[in-house]
This record gives C-alpha cells, sequence and structure tokens, in this order.
C-alpha cells in the first residue's frame, strides 16, 4: 500500500512492536518501513524512493528541528509535497501538547518507557524530562532508544499502545488516499 520513509530504523520497529502488542497487527499491512539514517537524509530518501515506483510514499518525521527542516524541503514548490497526504509530521499526533518537541518514542506507551528508564536508571535513560500536562515527558537518550528496540517488546501490555495505533492507522489512511480505485 505504501513505502514510509522514517527517519530511523527505530520509527518502524516502535510501529510494528506496539501495534503488534495491540492486537493491531493489521494497521501493518502493505506499509513498507524505509530507514534514511537521519532528518537530512531522509529527503534525498524520499524522493528517489518516490521516483522509483508507484507505490505510494509517505515521509514520516518527527516534530523537531531538523524534521521541521526536512518538511520545509519537502513542501517547497521543488519538490510540492502534500502535508496531508505524503508528509506526516508527529506534529499531527493528537496528543501532542505544543509545549515540546514530538519524536516518534514520544507515541510510545508511558508504561513501558517507564520501564525502560527503571530498567537503564535515569542517568543512562534519559537526555532530560520535563512536566507536562501533570506527567512527565521524557527525552530518551540514543542509549535508551537502542536499548529499547530490544527490550520494548517486553516492556508492552496489550491495553496501551501509545499513540502508534493512531500512527499506523494515519499511515494507512494516507496511502489509502494517494491509491487510485
Amino acid at each position: 500500500k505504501a513505502i514510509v520513509v522514517t527517519e530511523g530504523f527505530t520509527d518502524g520497529h516502535f510501529v510494528k512492536v506496539c501495534c503488534e502488542a495491540a492486537g493491531r497487527a493489521d494497521l501493518l499491512e502493505g506499509l513498507h518501513f524505509l530507514p534514511s539514517g537521519g532528518a537530512s537524509k531522509l529527503v534525498p530518501q524520499a524522493i528517489l524512493a518516490r521516483a522509483a515506483t508507484d507505490t505510494p510514499v509517505i515521509a514520516l518525521l518527527d516534530h523537531d528541528e531538523s524534521g521541521r527542516d526536512a518538511t520545509a524541503k519537502l513542501e517547497s514548490r521543488t519538490w510540492n509535497w502534500n502535508t496531508n497526504r505524503e508528509l506526516l509530521s508527529l506534529q499531527k499526533w493528537p496528543n501532542a501538547c505544543g509545549r515540546h518537541d514530538i519524536e516518534i518514542e514520544d507515541l510510545l506507551p508511558v508504561d513501558a518507557v517507564e520501564g525502560l528508564i527503571k530498567k537503564l536508571g535515569e542517568n543512562i535513560a534519559l537526555d532530560g524530562k520535563e512536566k507536562c500536562r501533570g506527567s512527565w515527558h521524557y527525552r530518551l537518550s540514543a542509549a535508551a532508544k537502542s536499548e529499547a528496540i530490544a527490550l520494548l517488546p517486553s516492556l508492552m501490555s496489550k491495553s496501551d499502545p501509545g499513540g502508534m495505533v493512531w500512527l499506523a492507522g494515519e499511515l494507512q489512511r494516507r496511502a489509502a488516499s494517494m491509491t487510485p480505485d
């Protein structure tokens, strides 16, 4: 249905693990995640992917400085990517508070993130944290993101998929809107 170009490997991995744990593997059907190695590399990767196939291509971007820069490049008159179809910024996540950047790990279930922090310790797991709407907004370290690849499946509960089910559903909705009948 669609090729989803992501900033990093963990993006697609996190979506898959969370949807499977929530019993929503159906939302993954037809989605192929293609990591680019960072927001700056996502732009040429997405352009090349779109040029190489008739399959719809969706660029999935964090809502941080790098993601906003990449979004602006793809939206430009040069490339003309549509923000309602081909570009998906995590700013669109309904639970985004608007007070801080939104990265893919912000859509992980809170219990899983807190389990990861407990297992690794705050000094290793976090680059920082701040109060946001009465709870903590965690900024996971590179070490925590790396460890989450292996640990996330064991930390997941079926009752809380975080924002990943929304994300997979949004990817499916966009893919369907780009596929000719």
